[in-house]
Parts: structure tokens; C-alpha cells; sequence
């Protein structure tokens, strides 16, 4: 059950890597899946598949499907990604795969927001720039008052602050937790609210309609074990800029199979995201690195977010 937590930025590369090719071909599946069933009640078949899957694993390690320990942190885990599932399955049935994959990148200041108001962590005019700037190119994306704002890009915006916290929370719980105990008691708690919401949209599903739901289980499976192996291998911060990928991935699916060609102020603003996203993560592993330099040498170490 348990594992501890590792530091191979190389291996925790490659798993972001590959969670980011599985959240692209996901987000096809749930396109086609999404001609015939609302998005939330994809979520929903999306978790009972899950689980479904992870049930061998659950019968070959002998234990429960409900977390022996930190009951209340996997369902504050469960309930982060849920609303993230539900957002993001929404807005990529509306808009198109680039740009709400842009968007999305949002994530890390969503991130630095959070730990600032809820973990009193210090942070300074540079990171505060950065978001700033960040925010500016989500902007250029969406060119409000230039061409016509969709409402599902806040959907997106949602969904990216709640990954903030699904990404801190599944960091803590990487100390005691192996990467696929992780997604299995995550997909458990879902099921039940994912259900709730999907009654009020409830369509029997088609063959087609259930082979694409399929696959958003078995790709959306497989993505987050790799995202939990990623960020048990390395810090969020050291990882993370390798998530990017998934736009270039994004790009191709969306001209190939939707006919989507983002136009230069979407790869622009795009730009703008991903770099000031990559100088947040790289700050923040800069700072982690003074942090257990001065704990070597026994000094009292600097706060997060305090200039070296």
C-alpha cells in the first residue's frame, strides 16, 4: 500500500509525458462520445469503467476499495476531481481542443494562488508577475471584445483550479499511498458523485456511445496513474512544464479528426501561458532546492517564497 516518495526528475519526465498523450486521446474519445451522451454522464460511466478495471488490482493486493486512512483527504481529493472531471469534459465538448488545452495551463498559477491564500505561503513581485502575465495570455486566446467569448472557457479556468488542488493533495498522499491505490480509491468516492448529477441528463447509451466511454476510461485510466507516477517520482514543480507536449498533441487531433486550425493569437497566447507557467515551476524548484540546502547544513531555511 504504501511508497515513499522518490526523486527521479528523469522518470517523473517521462510519466507526465505519457499522462499527457493519454489526457489528449481522451479528450477525443470524449468528443465522440459526446455526440450522443452529455458530458456528465460521461464522467459518470467514465468512473464505473475505472473502477471496473482497477478491480483486479484491488482482488490481487487483498484490500478494500475504500482507503484504510486519511478517509477525509481522498474525499476532498474525490471532490477536487470531480469538479475538474465535469468542467473539463464540458468545456471540450463546446471549444475547441487547443485552445481549451491553453487554457488549462493555467494550472500552476491556480496553484501558487492557493498556497498563498490557504497555506500562507510568501510570494514575491517576480511569481506575482508571472501570473499576471500568464493570465494575459489566456487572454490573447480568448480575445474578449474581438471575437466571441464562449462561456465554457471558464469551465476550463474551473477545472484548472481544482487540479491546482487535486496535484497538491495527491503529492501528500504519495508518502503513504502507492500511485494506483491512489486512483482507485479516487475513482471509488467519483461514482457516487458523478451519479447524481448524470440522473438529471440520463440517455441510454448505444453500442458506440459505450465503446467511447470505454475508452475514456481505459486512456483516462491509464493517464492518471501515470500522473500519480510522476509526481511520486518528483516535485509537481519539476514536472510539470512536461505536460506541455499535450498541446502540440492537442493540435493534431483537433485538425485531423475536427477539422480545428487555431488561428496565431491562440498559439501567441499559448506562449505566453506556457512560459510564464515553466518560469513558476522553475522558481519553485529553485526554492525547494535553497530549502534543503540550508536543512543540510542545519540553518534555519528560508520560507517558501522569500528571495534567496
Amino acid at each position: 500500500m504504501t511508497a515513499p516518495l522518490t526523486h527521479s526528475p528523469l522518470k517523473g519526465a517521462q510519466w507526465m509525458v505519457g499522462a499527457a498523450i493519454c489526457w489528449t486521446v481522451m479528450n477525443f474519445f470524449v468528443r465522440i462520445a459526446a455526440e450522443e451522451l452529455h458530458p456528465v454522464q460521461i464522467a459518470f460511466f467514465r468512473c464505473v469503467f475505472a473502477v471496473a478495471l482497477l478491480a483486479p488490482w484491488v482482488i490481487k493486493h487483498r484490500t478494500g476499495f475504500f482507503a484504510p486512512t486519511k478517509r477525509k483527504t481522498f474525499l476532498l481529493l474525490a471532490l477536487c476531481q470531480t469538479v475538474a472531471t465535469l468542467s473539463w469534459f464540458i468545456a471540450v465538448s463546446l471549444i475547441p481542443l487547443v485552445e481549451a488545452t491553453a487554457l488549462s495551463f493555467t494550472t500552476p498559477f491556480f496553484a501558487t494562488i492557493l498556497a498563498t491564500v490557504f497555506l500562507g505561503e510568501i510570494v514575491r513581485v517576480r511569481r506575482w508577475t508571472a501570473i499576471i502575465v500568464g493570465f494575459s495570455g489566456a487572454m490573447i486566446v480568448l480575445q474578449p471584445g474581438v471575437q466571441e467569448f464562449h462561456w465554457a472557457a471558464l469551465l476550463v479556468f474551473l477545472c484548472a483550479a481544482t487540479a491546482a488542488s487535486y496535484g497538491v493533495i495527491v503529492r501528500h498522499l504519495s508518502s503513504g499511498f502507492s500511485p494506483i491505490a491512489i486512483v482507485v480509491y479516487n475513482f471509488v468516492l467519483m461514482t457516487p458523485m458523478t451519479l447524481v448529477p448524470a440522473l438529471f441528463f440520463w440517455e441510454t447509451p448505444t453500442l458506440y456511445a459505450l465503446s467511447a466511454v470505454l475508452g475514456v476510461a481505459v486512456i483516462g485510466t491509464m493517464g492518471h496513474i501515470c500522473l500519480a507516477r510522476a509526481w511520486a517520482s518528483a516535485e509537481v514543480s519539476v514536472v510539470a512544464p512536461f505536460d506541455y507536449v499535450q498541446l502540440v498533441f492537442a493540435a493534431a487531433i483537433g485538425f485531423a479528426f475536427f477539422n480545428e486550425r487555431p488561428d496565431m493569437w491562440t498559439w501567441i497566447g499559448a506562449a505566453v501561458i506556457i512560459g510564464s507557467a515553466f518560469y513558476i515551476a522553475r522558481r519553485e524548484a529553485y526554492l525547494h532546492r535553497v530549502h534543503d540546502v540550508a536543512v543540510a547544513a542545519d540553518e534555519p531555511p528560508r520560507q517558501p517564497g522569500t528571495k534567496p
